[in-house]
């Protein structure tokens, strides 16, 4: 169990004391601590503390900047009652095989600063942070949802994240998953996921800063399910694909304030895609061995739909109409492939 700034002030004072002497030497260095501990006491929150339903055996409950070390639903638990200070919840739970925190429809709250889950160490297996019942939000922090390792995040699911300063969901890792999840006025990127052999669906964000949906590392899958794959109004592109060999499979962007859809790397996957009323181009690809179908550009500012680079191939399906009336590059593109008009 942790300690608060109590404790630490027993071991402060009382170390700064020396031995008494007939002189009283000691009396200002002891009276030094004391104003030490005190301006702990007032200035310090407690430390954080290991919660979860299981610690040893103990139902602990979950306060603001503890760490999780076991499987959790939330309840009364103080981190939901009020306006967390630095972070919300730190998941840790390195000896276990995987840990699941759910969040039971609450909102965990920030005050602007530090992370409102924080994915530490998910266990062997990863952690599952999800909500049961009603979704979940995580609004006012820093950073929404961040998660950065191997296994650290096994999925993410039934969660809106609202008004982060920077990222709403910053995720790095492997095989984990993101479903029906809401982004919403993210001070920079809605959501943003690197590594590899990841799957993305039911993801919808709104009102980005910067880019509404980014997608980095390797063999990576974003699709849409039930319809929701968007990014709206985002301040730059609304969904940008780097690395290599990712599926974009039914994913709209909507009155993007730059490109629509931007893609760049290896082997990509661009299918059933749709750009809509962007003030840049609609769908920007480039580079190598890419492959497009179904694809639409509508009503942006710029050019429709744009892709070339060494074993970039047209498979067919797509189109742009109604896109801008000139480009920097000379008169706008509706639709062109490897160089060549968009086939049928």
């Amino acid at each position: 169990m942790g300690c608060g700034a109590s404790a630490a002030c027993g071991w402060i004072a009382f170390s700064r004391a020396p031995r008494p002497s007939v002189r009283g030497a000691g009396w200002g260095s002891f009276r030094w601590g004391l104003l030490l501990c005190a301006l702990l006491l007032v200035a310090s929150p407690a430390f954080a503390k290991p919660c979860g339903d299981d610690v040893a055996g103990v139902d602990v409950p979950c306060s603001c900047g503890d760490l999780v070390v076991s499987d959790v639903t939330l309840g009364a638990d103080p981190v939901v009652q009020g306006t967390c200070p630095g972070d919300g919840l730190t998941v840790r739970a390195s000896e276990r095989d995987g840990v699941r925190v759910d969040l039971a429809g609450h909102t965990l709250r920030g005050s602007g600063a530090g992370r409102g889950i924080w994915v530490v160490h998910g266990g062997r297996n990863g952690a599952e942070i999800t909500s049961s019942g009603a979704r979940a939000t995580v609004a006012g922090f820093r950073d929404g949802v961040v998660a950065q390792g191997g296994a650290v995040l096994a999925s993410l699911s039934n969660i809106a994240v609202d008004d982060s300063r920077r990222d709403g969901i910053n995720v790095r890792g492997r095989d984990f998953a993101i479903r029906d999840i809401e982004v919403r006025r993210a001070g920079r990127d809605g959501l943003s996921v690197d590594g590899h052999a990841f799957d993305l669906a039911q993801v919808s964000v709104y009102d980005s800063k910067r880019h509404g949906i980014v997608v980095g590392g390797r063999g990576g899958a974003l699709a849409s399910a039930d319809g929701k794959c968007l990014a709206r109004r985002s301040g730059a592109a609304g969904i940008v694909m780097r690395g290599r060999d990712h599926v974009l499979d039914g994913c709209r962007a909507e009155a993007s304030q730059g490109t629509g859809i931007k893609v760049a790397g290896t082997g990509h996957q661009v299918r059933n895609g749709v750009a809509h009323e962007g003030a840049g181009d609609g769908i920007h690809a480039a580079g190598v061995n890419l492959r497009l179908s179904g694809n639409a550009a509508t009503q942006n500012g710029g050019n429709g739909i744009k892709a070339g680079g060494p074993g970039t191939q047209d498979q067919g399906g797509n189109r742009g109409a109604g896109n801008g009336t000139a480009s920097e590059e000379g008169p706008v593109v509706q639709c062109q492939i490897a160089r060549q008009p968009c086939a049928p």
